[in-house]
């Protein structure tokens, strides 16, 4: 990120979570919140009317990953006044955890909505840029599903749905710690960390995947490796990326993590029988 725009984003993150500790009610916290982000999007909007794009990938790597940054935060403000809000009528923390519950479901649903660009999403594809992230290009809005139409100078459909994805991930972040602080016991005790190469756990994804293993087999590829990077605390950068590594190997060896488990299970069988016999 370019050094004004990051100068631009920190300061907007660090005003921003002084507001989330203030003691205020909600909608002063809202409104808060809502005038420093205003301010920022303006002085963005600002710099992209007075700083040319120095060519095509400049301009998909502004509206790509710049810009919803700060329209993440715009959505994610009005979201979570709506949650603040909306919990104050339960009066018992099992309602809490439902409605928490339930706020999660309609998250999840809203992701399937766009299932095919939130795994673009997650991959960190790039196939489809020139078409989502340079403005004034046309994109079927079947893959869309109808976004609100945007300032054509100061946005992109993919720029302002990918602005999404970063919302609901934030407040999805939020409700699942306040169900996991709020479940006492069942909170996992142990954290587990992938501590192997990161390629191979986009192997293992991978074969979950076409196995279909995971809810009866329609649990994509990125829902599988956003939940593995989430529960195992690792990044693996861009998956896609990965994947082609691991088409490119010789197809001998194309599966080299899972024929080293598959060796490693059998020489442990193996095993166990020589130890069997002997006894």
């Amino acid at each position: 990120m370019r050094p004004f725009i990051q100068k631009l984003y920190d300061d907007l993150t660090e005003e921003l979570s002084l507001y989330s500790d203030m003691g205020a009610i909600p909608v002063k916290r809202l409104a808060g919140k809502l005038q420093v982000i205003n301010k920022a999007l303006a002085d963005l909007k600002q710099f992209v009317q007075e700083n040319q794009f120095a060519d095509p990938q400049d301009e998909i790597n502004f509206f790509k990953y710049e810009r919803p940054l700060f329209v993440c935060e715009l959505l994610a403000a009005h979201y979570m006044f709506t949650i603040e809000t909306q919990r104050r009528q339960f009066n018992s923390e099992v309602l809490i955890r439902n409605y928490y519950e339930l706020e999660l479901k309609i998250i999840k649903h809203n992701l399937r909505q766009h299932q095919f660009l939130y795994q673009y999403y997650l991959l960190e594809a790039s196939e489809l840029d020139n078409l989502l992230f340079i403005r004034g290009a046309e994109i079927s809005d079947v893959l869309l599903h109808e976004m609100p139409d945007l300032d054509p100078e100061q946005s992109t459909k993919g720029s302002h749905l990918f602005a999404h994805f970063l919302s609901y991930e934030k407040v999805q972040e939020f409700l699942i710690n306040e169900l996991y602080s709020s479940a006492g016991d069942s909170k996992p005790a142990k954290n587990f960390n992938w501590t192997g190469e990161t390629v191979n756990l986009v192997e293992l994804a991978y074969g979950l995947y076409l196995t279909g293993q995971i809810n009866d087999g329609k649990a994509s590829i990125a829902e599988i490796i956003d939940w593995l990077q989430g529960h195992l605390n690792v990044d693996v950068g861009n998956a896609y990326r990965r994947w082609q590594d691991i088409s490119k190997r010789k197809r001998i060896a194309a599966t080299k993590f899972i024929d080293q488990m598959r060796d490693a299970i059998n020489k442990r069988l193996d095993d166990d029988n020589d130890l069997g016999k002997k006894r």
